[in-house]
């Protein structure tokens, strides 16, 4: 983990803009990067920090971050504008490669709004003209996404029917990481890497001895450190402990922009859950056999039972309109209180990170089918009672919903006293934001006991309920009065304002109804 989170990091800093002055924020932001975040682990933990936060300030974060990893790379970066002005090439980031090569990075945080290539090929154009570009026919422009959602092949599409192909490529923020896990796990040279950016050769060989050698590599580290479960006292040659399996499996967004959460519920709602032809262990999962979920960028969320072998999926059978060619039945599907994030302090107790640096890149593990041992499953299911998860103490599973997104706001908050919170022309007068909240959430009660508890429990964060009946779901519990409820405490103003402003319009209110007195 970062010796500090994202959030305070910027808080720290002020707010990022396009001076020039050395002693700017965004100078001290990208020093911090440079001393302190040299790790991919790291870096992963800020990038997914900045895709689930909104604002300008966690977008702009983003684009450094993007042109951070460019210099882990080792290309020499020359940082863009985070915003157009009259007179200057907007760019948002240059890369400079030791071979010649230069790539003209274009950032953007989602793909749901459609992108015009003229913007992008018209920067490489004035880079040339203006001769910060000494070589024309060695550019390329690249578009880095932060994430995709529903339109992912709008930009492909253009850059083919443009006849773009050997100009302009695109890639995500988690490709961009996994290149550099490549380079600090397996030594990959900068030239290598340089090449998997660049549109492909026609001859294969270089790509398909890459593949190769991590595969082999990672085999051999596999055998050298395989690890052999000691049989318990009690356990014979012919119980059925000792012939079932475990396994972690990834889960991610869906093909057509659904959100991993309810991506995951709409699977295993219906007792099912798809596989690909490359999923490991497709042929050898067998009933009995305990599988557990892994949410992208948030943690372990499910665990369940293998109900039968693998199948071919029909499209009748399957819930998804894309096609997913193999499935398993489940049963016994449990969705964790709180998913278990793989912290560097979780990661240290796994059999597979034994002879391996938690605190180094782990995507390995979480990015296709692990076979784990009975320990590791439920210690990532929080099964274990002495483990250091969040999750460790058994509770009812609650049925969460995918994350909440929060009301925007156009006023900026932080920095600021709230005097007073006004409902419906009511006013009540408070001390501190955490007051204020716990007023509207009375207030809301007063009114309508069972609509209020319905709604808020359906507000989720990115790893964390915002409310919860557990304590131990939160990191910061502030118990509601007269409620079954907790509120999740430990919240910005601005945070604080979004939550409320999404609970009051989830329950029929409008923005009108509410407004905050400040100083």
């Amino acid at each position: 983990m970062p010796p500090i989170e994202l959030s305070t990091l910027l808080g720290l800093v002020g707010t990022l803009d396009d001076s020039t002055d050395p002693g700017s924020a965004s100078a001290r932001f990208r020093k911090y990067l440079h001393e302190n975040v040299q790790q991919v682990s790291d870096v992963r933990t800020y990038v997914n920090e900045a895709l689930s936060q909104s604002g300008d300030q966690f977008n702009k974060a983003l684009q450094d971050l993007i042109n951070h990893i460019g210099q882990l790379l080792e290309f020499q970066v020359v940082y863009g504008r985070y915003r157009g002005a009259r007179g200057q090439i907007g760019f948002d980031g240059v890369w400079h490669s030791p071979t010649g090569q230069t790539l003209v990075i274009e950032t953007k945080t989602t793909d749901v709004y459609t992108v015009k290539t003229s913007t992008l090929l018209g920067y490489i154009n004035a880079l040339v003209s203006e001769g910060q570009i000494k070589s024309p026919a060695s550019v390329l422009g690249l578009y880095v996404y932060g994430r995709f959602d529903v339109q992912t092949s709008q930009l492909e599409n253009a850059i083919i029917i443009e006849g773009r192909r050997e100009q302009l490529r695109v890639m995500s923020v988690d490709a961009l990481c996994n290149l550099l896990e490549l380079k600090q796990e397996y030594d990959l040279d900068h030239n290598t890497a340089l090449g998997l950016l660049l549109p492909a050769p026609v001859r294969v060989d270089p790509l398909v001895n890459l593949i190769f050698d991590m595969v082999a590599q990672e085999k051999r580290e596999a055998v050298e450190a395989k690890i052999v479960e000691p049989p318990t006292a009690e356990a014979s040659p012919a119980t059925e402990t000792q012939t079932r399996a475990y396994y972690l499996l990834p889960a991610s967004d869906a093909e057509d922009g659904v959100a991993v959460i309810e991506n995951m519920h709409r699977w295993l709602d219906k007792g099912l859950w798809g596989l690909g032809q490359r999923t490991g262990y497709r042929k050898d999962f067998v009933p009995g056999d305990r599988l557990c979920f892994y949410a992208a960028r948030i943690g372990v969320a499910v665990e369940a039972m293998v109900a039968s072998s693998f199948f071919e999926l029909s499209p009748k059978q399957s819930p998804v309109t894309y096609e997913v060619p193999y499935g398993i039945r489940l049963e016994k599907v449990r969705w964790l209180a709180s998913p278990v994030e793989l912290s560097a302090e979780v990661r240290q107790q796994l059999s597979a990170f034994q002879e391996r640096d938690p605190n180094k890149g782990w995507a390995w593990f979480v990015q296709g089918t692990s076979k784990l041992t009975e320990k590791d499953f439920k210690l990532l299911t929080g099964s274990i009672a002495d483990s250091q998860t969040s999750t460790t103490k058994p509770k009812q599973a609650v049925r969460r919903g995918p994350p909440t997104t929060l009301i925007s706001i156009s006023e900026d908050y932080k920095g600021k006293n709230v005097r007073a919170i006004i409902f419906q022309k009511q006013r009540y007068n408070t001390s501190s934001w955490k007051e204020a909240m716990l007023a509207l959430f009375d207030t809301l009660r007063s009114q309508n006991r069972q609509q209020f508890e319905d709604t808020a429990i359906t507000l989720v964060g990115r790893t964390r309920p915002y409310f919860s009946q557990e304590k131990d779901d939160l990191r910061s519990p502030q118990r509601i009065p007269n409620t079954k409820l907790y509120v999740e405490a430990n919240l910005s103003a601005n945070s604080i304002v979004r939550l409320c402003y999404t609970l009051i319009m989830k329950m029929g209110y409008t923005q009108a109804d509410m407004t905050f007195e400040t100083e």
